[in-house]
């Protein structure tokens, strides 16, 4: 039968553990029956649990556990309970000894982000014993008759209560005059369009009405209304701007007749055409480096006067470079680091086929912004994604998963994963 044990036998282990006063200390003993039979030791407010595994011990078993301060621990990891301390005695019990430990959370306690680290003492650092965080617990095997563990918080929303952010590159001065300029940039013009489109299939009606809109001012289509509607007008539109442009459009796939659809090459030609017709369209492309490391999404600005206005800027996490969009007015340019997005690598999966996601630092039901950071035609692509899954696990490295359709929305499936940066929608 389980039994406490005296005040005396607790204070013995105490000193025996960790010789710090104003701790709190449980202890059980199972006798040889429950050790045979298989049996848990359970903390008194049901966080932590011992398994010990049936039919490995034959003797009796003593198992005590103590609350201590996280501030104990001089490494620089963010611990989000007290230590668990406990100590397992039993002549059977040695160092190569293994056992199940699960530590539990409260119903409603996100437990997504978290992860448990122990005490090397042979190595005196704290090092992680599990990142597999389940709904409301974590559960991990760890050798030994002693250990001390914390959970420890790699949840990203933790990070947004942040009021301000924080500047992590130098300030530079920008000109277009590249002899006096502290960063090279490249002049680009930014593709006018970045959608495909069919007569047959769901458009952007916003992206139609610039297809529309372009077609009737700068290609002569007059009477093509800006309806948001991919219609026979547009189809046919279309399909005499491939025939005239056809050297470009159509030789390419050996055609000879327009198909009525904006695909690869049309789409090519029509942002072409558009930046020869629009000198504003042009813009300065600048990589700027940083040495921050971490989730948080850094972004590029310029001093307006006294104040920092944001630029559009995409940021390359694993070669630690921003890249920012000028229009060439610009003078001083910097990064900051935000306080309420963060960068990472996503990949996608199949399951209901639809704007979802799966992530372990927001609860279901969460709206994210998802935007690809990578270079090429899909950067700057953005998709709205509602949480509906936990995952990906800590050890993928990736920092969100999404479904196969919110995934094609911005990347091509082909590549299997993209850099991103996700936001939370209000």
């Amino acid at each position: 039968m389980q039994f406490r044990y005296t005040i005396l036998v607790i204070f013995f282990s105490l000193f025996l553990l960790w010789p710090i006063s104003g701790l709190r200390a449980e202890s059980l003993h199972f006798n040889p029956e429950e050790v045979q039979l298989g049996s848990e030791f359970v903390s008194q407010d049901s966080t932590f649990k011992l398994s010990i595994p049936a039919e490995e011990y034959t003797q009796p078993i003593d198992v005590y556990l103590y609350k201590l301060p996280s501030a104990e621990i001089k490494d620089d990891i963010n611990s989000l309970t007290e230590i668990y301390s406990y100590y397992i005695y039993s002549s059977e019990v040695n160092e190569d000894s293994e056992f199940t430990i699960t530590i539990s959370y409260h119903e409603n306690d996100h437990a997504s982000g978290k992860t448990i680290y122990y005490y090397n003492s042979r190595l005196k650092k704290w090092q992680m014993a599990s990142n597999r965080a389940f709904l409301n617990n974590l559960t991990f095997k760890l050798s030994g008759k002693k250990n001390k563990l914390v959970v420890v918080g790699t949840n990203l929303a933790l990070t947004a209560n942040n009021e301000d952010k924080s500047k992590v590159s130098d300030t530079f001065n920008f000109d277009v005059n590249q002899s006096i300029s502290d960063l090279e940039y490249k002049e680009v013009c930014l593709p006018y369009l970045t959608n495909y489109f069919k007569s047959n299939k769901t458009n952007s009606e916003e992206e139609v009405k610039k297809l529309q809109t372009f077609l009737r001012e700068y290609e002569g289509f007059s009477e093509l209304p800006s309806t948001g509607y991919y219609g026979n007008l547009t189809y046919g539109s279309v399909k005499q701007f491939q025939e005239k442009y056809a050297a470009e459009v159509l030789a390419p796939w050996g055609l000879s007749s327009g198909t009525g659809w904006v695909l690869g090459t049309t789409l090519e030609k029509i942002n072409q055409v558009y930046c020869a017709k629009t000198p504003d369209s042009y813009s300065y492309e600048v990589s700027i480096p940083y040495s921050e490391s971490g989730k948080q999404a850094k972004s590029a600005y310029f001093l307006n006067g006294t104040d920092w206005e944001k630029l559009e800027s995409f940021d390359d996490y694993r070669n630690k470079t921003v890249t920012a969009i000028l229009k060439g007015q610009e003078e001083k340019i910097s990064l900051f680091e935000e306080t309420d997005g963060w960068v990472g690598e996503a990949s996608w999966y199949s399951w209901k086929g639809g704007l979802y996601a799966a992530s372990r630092d927001f609860p279901k039901g969460t709206k994210l912004k998802v935007t690809n950071q990578s270079a090429g035609s899909n950067r700057g692509k953005s998709v709205i994604v509602e949480v509906n899954d936990y995952g990906p696990e800590l050890w993928t490295g990736r920092i969100i998963d999404l479904d196969k359709v919110a995934f094609n929305a911005i990347s091509n499936l082909r590549a299997g994963v993209t850099s991103v940066k996700i936001e939370v929608i209000d």
